[in-house]
């Protein structure tokens, strides 16, 4: 995505659009940041979710001290 991105940066750098294409392309720019933003931290939060029952699964998978001693 950030290729695709600069070669349009580059694209409208050579051309000089009117001024509406530049900030039209500085809002899609900035959303293209927010949400891939927003997916960085989904992508964190699912991971801290599966540490979490990973940890979930090794306690109920684990024997209970009561029975190690039976």
């Amino acid at each position: 995505m950030k290729g695709l991105i600069n070669e349009i940066d580059k694209e409208i750098a050579r051309n000089k659009p009117k001024s509406w294409a530049r900030l039209m392309w500085q809002g899609v720019k900035t959303l293209f940041k927010s949400q891939n933003e927003r997916l960085n931290e989904i992508d964190a939060k699912v991971k801290s979710l599966k540490d979490e029952l990973n940890r979930l699964r090794d306690f109920v998978n684990s024997p209970d001290e009561n029975d190690k001693a039976a």
